[in-house]
């Protein structure tokens, strides 16, 4: 019996066995756990401190939501940004906070500013807005800007520095 015929299916051939050698499939695992291994490295690696960029998303995210529930329920509605605080709140969800390093500024108008430091931008039921920008920085020289149609009351982001 030669070693051509050990596969049953293929004993009266003289074709090789189809499949894999044992040192073929470790040689495989090897340079599977290779590269893993330094996918993992990299991954460790990053950054894991939202840019301006995500955080601008995130408070667009949230000027959206007061917009909506503004217009579906006709009433007006509030979001207190706190520049000092580097926060955003509205109603009952989560507030929107800066990272540390992170800054935050607000050009609205005057009447909007109360002796806290804080903002109320409103979303009135019609759709429109008291507007506003907002900037979120940080000490990396990278920016997003927000800008709040006072017609429509929609919120751009403009302008982001996705670095």
């Amino acid at each position: 019996m030669s070693a051509r015929s050990t596969c049953r299916h293929e004993a009266d051939t003289d074709a090789p066995c189809a499949g894999f050698t044992l040192v073929e499939m470790l040689v495989t695992l090897t340079i599977l756990v290779l590269v893993m291994g330094s996918l993992t490295v990299s991954m460790a690696r990053r950054d894991v401190v939202p840019t301006p960029h995500d955080k601008a998303r995130e408070i667009q995210a949230l000027l959206y939501l007061a917009r909506s529930e503004a217009i579906s329920t006709g009433e007006d509605r509030t979001v207190v940004i706190n520049v000092d605080g580097r926060r955003l709140d509205y109603q009952a969800r989560k507030p929107v906070i800066l990272a540390d390093g992170q800054k935050l500024r607000v050009v609205a108008g005057r009447e909007l500013i109360t002796g806290n430091n804080e903002v109320s931008l409103v979303f009135l039921a019609d759709g429109g807005s008291s507007g506003a920008d907002i900037e979120v920085s940080d000490g990396r020289g990278r920016s997003a800007m927000l800008r709040i149609n006072w017609l429509t009351g929609l919120p751009a982001l403009l302008g982001a520095d996705k670095r």
